[in-house]
């Protein structure tokens, strides 16, 4: 039994270091590839962004309104 445990414990140390491994290294690469003053740029205008399927809601909400506005002002 003890050996038993002594064997789990040793395999979830290679586990664990692995893990490590891995995040390192996926750590070098994002400093690598992201550059953080351009991150807090766009985090700053996040706000400003929306997505594509609430634009597209949007447009087909209002685009029909104006064209039967524009067709009153036209027939007047």
């Amino acid at each position: 039994m003890l050996d038993l445990l002594r064997k789990t414990i040793k395999k979830l140390q290679k586990d664990f270091k692995e893990v490590i491994e891995v995040t390192n290294s996926q750590s070098e690469l994002l400093l690598g590839k992201v550059d953080f003053s351009e991150i807090d740029k766009i985090w700053d205008n996040f706000d400003k962004f929306c997505i594509f399927d609430d634009l597209k809601d949007l447009y087909l909400k209002t685009v029909p309104e104006i064209s039967k506005f524009e067709t009153k002002i036209i027939d007047f």
